[in-house]
């Protein structure tokens, strides 16, 4: 099976942005021309291929709508922000790596470089900083410390809260649910919310130690500089010998001149106003920095680089509105041919993959929506593939009753590929419907959970669902959390 292009963080920004956009939608595809040249232009290689997984058709869906002329996606500016930003981390670890050695190495003639004081100013605080996140690593994956920062986002809102009062209640709306769908991003994402970061960082850490050694072996090539070590914690040479020792293990077996001897350890203990110094050590400051700082911080960066593109590699796209595009992408649809509706119907490697995914739909229906079962089961097999397990009758603002309905939905949940509950648009979304939705979520296994909103009622169906009403009811599912794929009632 062929791959497809991997993902990029540019990508799912781009990606995102459009879901959004989507929202509301349903399986036509009608004058939308960027589904229609992925339907016929991308579509059949992947068909070829035989790769119809949705990371493979969304990935190539977002290419065809970079294609399209004039149309701006966010995902570039990052891009161009995280480029620089590595090329800032270069030039700023590589500066501030030259520039502490170069003032460590500053001799006056009669006081050597302190050989201790170099090496906890150039690897002590960076095992200090490695150490720091280590600790909150571990605290992190056990005790979930900084897994969820919705309480920075809630804390965010409460200091602003004095401003936020001065906006209107759609504002306020508006806003919350931006909040809300960050931490669900967050949620959805996990981890490529915190890679970035740690890659920048030990990019930061891979220069800095090359500034040091470049400086270093500078100093050293074109001056006459003397190290020598002194410590109030370390009075034996013997016990300075040892851990000079001890720190040379990682290359002594192939190294020329891996540390200093016992003898030059002690030529070299010095006190003020005593000419005891020796160049012995520069050779073991080098390797010290090459192995504990720039080795270090180089295994860092690969790792954190794999961990990277193995958390993009699993994605699998299955959250609200992924379902809905797929489905609209990949489906049979119907567009316009010079005003004639013609169904176009897929190649027999579709229509597989569309089978594949067929099966049984739950469906609750508001109270006060007005719907045949004949029809509505005609639409949900046109629109989505699925057949019609059961059709009920339910008080969505009554999250504690509907016993037998919910009774049924539960004895059937396990067999079920979708749920859809219909609600009419110009209902007022409230907390009591959250509730119920929440309920239902909780049992709904494996399967879809689609919220289909309908418009006004008509002789021969529904009226077109008015968008601001659809979008007070993307506002409540942000809120709210709902793990729903909102769509609109579409038969044209």
């Amino acid at each position: 099976m062929k791959r497809s292009k991997p993902w990029e963080i540019a990508d799912l920004i781009d990606f995102e942005y459009l879901l959004a956009g989507e929202a509301g939608i349903t399986n036509e595809t009608t004058s939308r021309p960027a589904d229609q040249r992925f339907q016929t232009e991308k579509l059949p290689a992947l068909q070829a291929a035989g790769n119809m997984s949705r990371p493979a058709v969304f990935r190539s869906w977002l290419g065809v709508q970079r294609d399209i002329d004039g149309l701006q996606l966010p995902g570039e500016h990052w891009k161009t922000a995280s480029h620089w930003l590595v090329v800032l981390s270069i030039i700023a670890g590589a500066g501030l790596g030259g520039s502490l050695t170069a003032t460590l190495l500053l001799y006056h003639g009669d006081v050597p470089v302190n050989v201790p004081w170099f090496l906890a100013c150039t690897l002590g605080v960076q095992m200090l900083l490695l150490l720091v996140a280590a600790v909150l690593w571990v605290l992190r994956i056990t005790t979930n410390l900084l897994d969820d920062f919705r309480p920075l986002l809630d804390g965010f809102v409460w200091v602003t809260s004095a401003g936020l009062r001065k906006l209107s209640g759609e504002q306020r709306q508006r806003l919350q649910a931006i909040f809300a769908r960050i931490a669900r991003r967050r949620e959805i994402y996990g981890s490529l919310a915190t890679w970035p970061f740690v890659v920048v960082t030990q990019v930061f850490g891979v220069w800095f130690n090359l500034g040091i050694l470049v400086v270093l072996l500078a100093h050293i090539s074109v001056k006459d500089i003397e190290f020598g070590w002194q410590s109030s914690f370390v009075q034996s040479d013997e016990v300075a010998y040892q851990m000079a020792a001890g720190m040379a293990v990682p290359w002594k077996w192939f190294a020329p001149s891996p540390h200093p001897t016992l003898l030059e350890v002690t030529d070299s203990h010095f006190r003020y106003k005593k000419e005891h110094s020796n160049k012995s050590w520069w050779p073991f400051l080098c390797y010290s920095v090459a192995c504990y700082g720039l080795l270090l911080r180089g295994v860092l960066l690969v790792f954190a680089l794999a961990k990277w593109r193995g958390a993009m590699r699993r994605l699998t796209f299955d959250h609200e509105g992924c379902p809905s595009l797929y489905r609209r992408l990949v489906g049979p649809t119907i567009r316009s041919h010079g005003g004639t509706p013609e169904l176009e119907i897929p190649s027999a490697a579709v229509t597989e993959n569309r089978r594949a995914a067929c099966g049984e739909a739950f469906v609750m229906v508001a109270t006060d929506t007005t719907i045949s079962e004949d029809h509505l089961a005609r639409y949900i097999r046109n629109n989505y593939g699925w057949t019609l397990a059961a059709m009920h009758k339910a008080q969505i603002d009554h999250p504690s009753g509907n016993a037998a309905v919910l009774s049924t939905f539960v004895e059937k949940a396990a067999a079920l590929v979708a749920v859809v509950v219909v609600v009419p648009a110009e209902r007022p979304p409230i907390k009591a419907i959250a509730l119920f939705l929440g309920k239902i979520a909780k049992v709904k296994a494996k399967s879809e959970l689609v919220l289909l909103m309908v418009g006004r009622k008509e002789e021969t169906g529904f009226a077109a669902v008015d968008e601001e009403n659809l979008k007070f009811w993307q506002n409540f599912v942000a809120i709210n959390k709902l793990h729903v794929s909102l769509e609109k009632w579409s038969e044209t």
